[in-house]
């Protein structure tokens, strides 16, 4: 008689249903991953650590590096709670890590920053008016005096200013 191995295998429902139950650390965290874990069970992808690193690769492709990585982190939060909840044994919690610690997160790409060479920085400095600018400036109450005053007039009235 052909021995059967044992079925450790969950059902893929209740994989889903225990994924669906994730909880954050607040509120709309726990909102933000349930969506994220919603829209990965109505991908089509199979319901495992495999499926859903094939779901983040997609992801990937049309998403921004913030959404990828909160469903990143929706995902792997998801399943070691879906795990803890069904009762697998720790040895198969380990690999579960294990395997969600392989998926990289997305590095967001810094911004790019314009330099303004010495020209420029003299150019736009020319084409400000110190005179208007001072005059629109609120002064405190300590200088209410220089509300309308040039700034060498200010200079002069300060009482630091050296006579």
């Amino acid at each position: 008689m052909p021995s059967k191995p044992p079925q450790n295998a969950r059902p893929a429902s209740d994989l889903a249903e225990a994924l669906l139950q994730v909880k954050g650390a607040g509120a709309l965290t726990t909102t933000a991953y349930r969506s994220a874990l919603g829209a990965f069970l109505a991908s089509g992808q199979a319901v495992t650590v495999e499926g859903f690193s094939a779901y983040i690769h997609q992801l990937r492709l049309t998403r921004s590096a913030a959404t990828v990585n909160q469903a990143l982190a929706a995902g792997r939060k998801g399943f070691l709670q879906a795990a803890e909840r069904l009762g697998m044994p720790a040895r198969e919690v380990s690999l579960i890590r294990g395997a969600l610690a392989e998926i990289p997160a997305v590095k967001k790409v810094p911004p790019d920053v314009a330099v303004v060479s010495p020209e420029e920085r003299l150019a736009l400095f020319a084409a400000l008016s110190l005179r208007d600018a001072w005059s629109r400036r609120r002064c405190t109450s300590r200088a209410l005096e220089c509300r309308r005053s040039s700034p060498s007039d200010a200079i002069r009235s300060s009482p630091t200013a050296r006579r």
